[in-house]
């Protein structure tokens, strides 16, 4: 499973670049609220390359690579994403560009329109269109599709003004909507996906920590291993009533459950009935949770490991199945091919 040497294929506009060698790159690649990352060092290789062609805006450029052994075998691409910034070394004959993802494009637009009357998936299905996107959006199939309106847009009016925030981009209401319904929100091959985070206990690879790796580090956050509340209220308006509900991870409760040895974790969101809150709470919870152990993992790269797929981890004799947060993607002709993984337990995986 381990790939040291990989071939190498960089494409701008879909187009397969022969005037330029890649000395190195570095790929971020997460399933956080952000953008990914590259950045690549390119020799060129000849003097007639059209470098101007690097500068134009809205250049995109994807990265292909495949283990040298599979000659003949299929291309893989590792990202995808608009070059934000190239730098010409002239003496040295380097290039370096800086790109980030196609999730930019929605981290880069302001949405004034008003949604008045839309569901989830419609505004989602919108932010797709107006960031030149396909859509492919799915919810679990115990989450409605709820509709939205003017109190998620006055209520960040309102914040925004307290703070002096930035304004509302189509990343924030994206971003808000998918932790909503407890899904994932990114962008592959051009296409906005918001999928529920997964559940699909089914092991990708299986990670040997004596043989497979480099380096490991195993850390627990003492403070969440004896449980914690999550809190959730709101102001429904339908109802003119305000309303909290208390998550220990097992029930709900209507008053706050007395538990000295758990922390609580308060929050307010704008508009919402008790079934909404209850969902809330149970995803809040678990996104809290998630951050009580991380195993931090060197290794020789993997050809296709992608964030959200599932590893299963062989510690000490025993198998645990974990989720990849993160991926660290290093490459250079003196050092070859590196990953650094980020994996913690999402979804309905447990670490025990």
């Amino acid at each position: 499973m381990i790939s040291r040497h990989i071939d190498i294929k960089i494409l701008f506009n879909g187009k397969e670049e022969l005037n330029i060698e890649t000395k190195e790159f570095q790929i971020n690649s997460n399933r956080y609220e952000e953008c990914d990352t590259g950045f690549f060092v390119f020799y060129i290789k000849k003097s007639g390359l059209e470098l101007k062609d690097f500068f134009q805006k809205g250049l995109i450029l994807e990265l292909r690579i495949r283990e040298r052994t599979a000659l003949g075998g299929g291309w893989t691409s590792l990202f995808e994403g608009e070059v934000d910034r190239v730098k010409y070394l002239i003496q040295q004959s380097l290039i370096e560009v800086e790109c980030r993802d196609l999730m930019s494009r929605l981290t880069d637009l302001r949405l004034q329109q008003a949604w008045l009357n839309y569901t989830a998936s419609d505004c989602l299905k919108f932010i797709a269109q107006k960031a030149g996107l396909k859509n492919n959006i799915s919810f679990p199939n115990n989450v409605a599709d709820p509709m939205q309106g003017q109190f998620w847009q006055l209520e960040h009016k309102r914040v925004a003004l307290l703070s002096q925030h930035r304004f509302q981009t189509a990343a924030d209401i994206a971003f808000a909507i998918a932790r909503d319904v407890s899904c994932d929100l990114y962008v592959k091959d051009q296409t906005l996906y918001c999928q529920p985070i997964s559940s699909d206990q089914r092991a990708y690879k299986t990670l040997n920590l004596e043989k497979d790796i480099l380096e490991a580090h195993l850390e627990h956050d003492v403070q969440l291993s004896s449980g914690i509340i999550v809190q959730v209220s709101s102001w429904d308006a339908r109802q003119r009533s305000g309303i909290s509900i208390y998550y220990d991870g097992k029930s709900y409760f209507r008053e706050a459950p007395v538990e000295a040895e758990k922390n609580t974790y308060s929050f307010r969101v704008p508009g919402k009935r008790l079934e909404d809150l209850k969902g809330l709470a149970k995803g809040k919870y678990d996104r809290i949770m998630a951050h009580q152990m991380m195993l931090s993992v060197v290794m020789p790269g993997v050809v296709g490991l992608t964030p959200r797929m599932i590893l299963a981890v062989n510690m000490n004799d025993n198998e645990k199945k974990l989720s990849i947060d993160q991926i660290k993607t290093i490459f250079s002709l003196e050092d070859g091919f590196v990953q650094k993984l980020a994996l913690r337990a999402r979804g309905n995986i447990p670490y025990e």
